[in-house]
């Protein structure tokens, strides 16, 4: 019964989560379309769930997929 707004670091992967939620029957979702650093782009706030101000580069941190060892470019021998 409520919207929902999804966010990411940068609206890719939200837009895709959205249409899926939407497919289920999800009325109100919505994509941040810039993600978290559009956001920042145009130099807005960002804060927590404790209403406290978000170093933006410490959000683009923790949103960050991590790199796993498979996803590493292969050593080239010498």
């Amino acid at each position: 019964d409520q919207p929902v707004v999804l966010v990411c670091r940068s609206g890719n992967r939200t837009a895709l989560a959205a249409l899926t939620l939407q497919q289920m029957g999800y009325v109100d979702v919505y994509s941040m379309k810039t993600g978290v650093r559009g956001w920042n782009d145009y130099e807005l706030p960002l804060y927590n769930a404790q209403n406290e101000q978000v170093d933006i580069d410490l959000a683009d941190e923790l949103l960050s997929p991590p790199v796993l060892p498979e996803q590493l470019a292969p050593k080239k021998s010498t």
